[in-house]
């Protein structure tokens, strides 16, 4: 038998990248962009599953379950959520309704395969290799994260990040680099590898010479210089040369791989355990409570932004250039105030400032890593040593930009931050 498949979502990529993935697994996929057209397609096509998002354009999710839960033939329709941020509020609301599972984005295809796996009670493989991909645009370099090994449903995902970025910063990505730590050989290491190439560059424009390869290892480094086509690429082992191999580049770009220095060569350091972005456990799934605003006919999702800085015009010009009708802004004058503050706002997103009196932004670093927050960082600051980089670096913030920093820039990369689908 096989089984239909509504996706309702109104990003085009991730509906793309679901149909695709679920298509190869023998699944009929249909899809809708909004809760209106999703709901006309159940009523017609009567799915097996529904995987959606819950803040949905013309019909809201909300209102969508409630209409699917009045109709005898759908209401036992078991649906899959997927939503970057929910409240307790509709949390309790959802409950009346078959949520089978609800998933948080970026969308972490593991778990989203083996919730579809459960759910119709069938065995596909999934690759299980541990993985950690990540993909930033600091400036105009894309920088291409990976470490732990390569896994085929993470470089699927990658491809789908890139176009995402492409269609948000509506920039060709001309440059490129890779960098690759802590990679064993492994089994098809060489298939693996020409597909991460491939997709890297079909999804950018990217010339040959203007993607360099930062990595010590030396399996690694043979495959690209015996292959006929990417031997072209420029292979380093140190950070620095590869950046001005590249160009300039003013924002530092930052993830959850173990590069320690960026005064020193790329060291491959041994990492002992997963990561939890490809882990195959429910258990390290976390859904956001944060209370905000929030109603039955919201059809887009709310966040807060806090702006920290002494700068008084600084933040009456964040303020200004983050102006949306879905974020609403919180400026502190100094980091003492924010965080006295800080229970009561819990923002998704903190612009912070590092030189400021009475408590200075590595002293917000370090309260918010005590408390175990992850609440993304980009730190604004006319501070650019490269010690304040590599500390900053050290507490895991999002993207290190310099005073001044490009108005558009800081625009799109609150969008990507806030409302990434991979």
């Amino acid at each position: 038998m096989k089984y239909k498949i509504l996706v309702i979502d109104q990003s085009n990529l991730l509906r793309n990248f679901i149909r695709d993935k679920l298509t190869d697994l023998n699944f009929e996929v249909l899809l809708a962009k909004d809760g209106l057209d999703g709901l006309i397609k159940m009523r017609n096509q009567l799915p097996d599953l529904i995987i959606m998002d819950i803040y949905l354009p013309r019909l809201n999710g909300l209102n969508f379950l409630k209409e699917k839960s009045e109709l005898k033939g759908t209401k036992d329709i078991p649906v899959v959520l997927l939503s970057p941020k929910i409240d307790r509020d509709i949390i309790i609301k959802l409950s009346k309704y078959k949520i089978s599972k609800i998933l948080s984005k970026p969308i972490q295809i593991d778990l989203l395969l083996l919730t579809i796996s459960n759910i119709f009670n069938v065995q596909f493989e999934i690759d299980k290799t541990q993985c950690k991909i990540d993909v930033h645009l600091n400036d105009d370099i894309l920088f291409i994260e990976v470490s732990m090994g390569l896994n085929t449903n993470k470089i699927e995902l990658m491809k789908y990040k890139i176009l995402e970025i492409k269609e948000l910063y509506e920039t060709e990505l001309q440059k490129v680099l890779i960098i690759m730590t802590d990679i064993e050989e492994q089994k098809n290491l060489d298939e693996l590898l020409n597909l991460l190439m491939m997709n890297i560059t079909s999804t950018t424009s990217a010339q040959l010479h203007n993607i360099n390869l930062l990595t010590r290892l030396t399996h690694i480094k043979n495959y690209f210089t015996n292959h006929p086509k990417f031997n072209k690429i420029k292979i380093s082992e140190d950070f620095i040369k590869a950046i001005e191999n590249l160009g300039k580049i003013d924002l530092f770009f930052t993830n959850e791989t173990e590069i320690e220095s960026v005064k020193k060569n790329i060291i491959s350091k041994k990492i002992n355990k997963p990561i939890g972005e490809f882990d195959l456990k429910f258990s390290d799934e976390t859904i956001k409570l944060n209370d905000i605003e929030n109603d039955n006919n919201a059809n887009e999702k709310k966040f807060t932004i806090a702006i920290i800085d002494d700068d008084l015009s600084i933040l009456e010009l964040m303020e200004e250039i983050l102006t949306n009708k879905n974020w609403k802004i919180i400026t502190y004058e100094n980091g003492k105030i924010f965080i006295d503050d800080y229970n009561k706002t819990k923002p998704d997103l903190i612009f912070l400032d590092i030189l400021m009196p009475i408590m200075n932004g590595f002293d917000v670093l370090d309260y918010l890593k005590t408390h175990n927050n992850n609440i993304p960082v980009i730190v604004l600051t006319a501070l650019a040593d490269k010690e304040s980089i590599l500390k900053a670096r050290q507490y895991g913030v999002k993207s290190y930009m310099t005073k001044p920093a490009n108005i558009k820039f800081i625009q799109h990369k609150v969008e990507e931050i806030l409302n990434s689908n991979f």
